[in-house]
């Protein structure tokens, strides 16, 4: 069966069952997936119950529809050379309620209707959410849901109906919970570690969590775990603990490709060449 003849029910049933500890490659072979097809639906359907994964799908529906009246409508004549492309983002009410409640103290703001809205810092979230979306691997989860988070607050902070500013979150994480917080990071490096699950081990609010620990580290959490996973990349280089592929899957990278490109941004020396010249 083809990918895109899965039904949402069905689709969230497959992610239910990686859920409940069977292995991706497990589920992958049993219903004849790729993974990087589980991990597209993972990205775009995790979490979500069957009724908000078709509540989803409607909403891409609604939003092709009004796409077309309004090219429809239009006056004049538009053309584009070439393919376009779009993304369609939808926050689910539970994702809302988790994300927004404790900030507006509970008032979550109506959105104000917009049309052709530019707005840079959303332009940087968007893009963010669009490179992650197109990456397999084990950052992933955390940079989306911390970029939706921020994304969500933007909206409602800057677009919401009679929105006042939000307080400043200063003193950060505090130097017990900062090293509470290090030291689960640096124990699950292997791991698909995910905002909710640091913002509990926190005791915060994803919101509060990942503004404290901006102010603490000086930077967002998935970059925080992406430097650490390359700093363990650096000692199993040096201690000569397999080939580069093995130690890139080892720490959650996709494939050689993607953890070379990741290390030379991060280190400006790809791998290999960290590894020749210090050996």
């Amino acid at each position: 069966m083809k990918g895109s003849r899965f039904t949402e029910e069905q689709i969230i049933g497959i992610l239910k069952e990686q859920e409940s500890g069977s292995t991706t490659l497990d589920v992958c072979r049993r219903h004849g997936i790729s993974s990087p097809t589980f991990y597209k639906w993972k990205a775009k359907y995790g979490g979500l119950e069957v009724s908000e994964a078709k509540r989803l799908k409607a909403l891409e529906d609604e939003n092709n529809r009004l796409k077309k009246l309004l090219a429809e409508a239009m006056l004049v004549h538009v053309a584009w050379r070439g393919t376009q492309h779009s993304l369609t983002i939808a926050l689910t009410p539970s994702f809302i309620q988790r994300t927004a409640a404790e900030p507006f103290d509970g008032n979550i703001p109506k959105l104000r209707p917009m049309v052709a809205l530019r707005d840079p810092a959303i332009t940087d979230l968007v893009s963010c959410l669009r490179r992650e979306m197109a990456e397999d691997n084990l950052c992933r989860r955390l940079c989306l849901e911390y970029a939706g988070v921020m994304l969500a607050l933007r909206l409602f902070t800057t677009y919401g109906e009679e929105t006042k500013s939000l307080p400043a979150i200063s003193g950060g994480l505090g130097a017990s919970r900062q090293r509470r917080i290090l030291d689960y990071i640096d124990a699950h490096l292997r791991e698909d570690i995910g905002l909710d699950e640091l913002a509990g081990e926190a005791g915060l609010s994803s919101y509060h969590f990942g503004k404290a620990f901006k102010a603490s580290l000086g930077v967002p959490p998935c970059r925080y775990v992406t430097e650490r996973r390359i700093h363990r990349a650096k000692e199993l280089l040096l201690g000569g603990h397999g080939s580069i592929t093995e130690i890139a899957h080892d720490l959650g990278f996709s494939s050689h490709s993607h953890f070379t490109d990741v290390f030379r941004k991060t280190t400006g020396a790809t791998p290999s060449q960290f590894r020749r010249d210090r050996l």
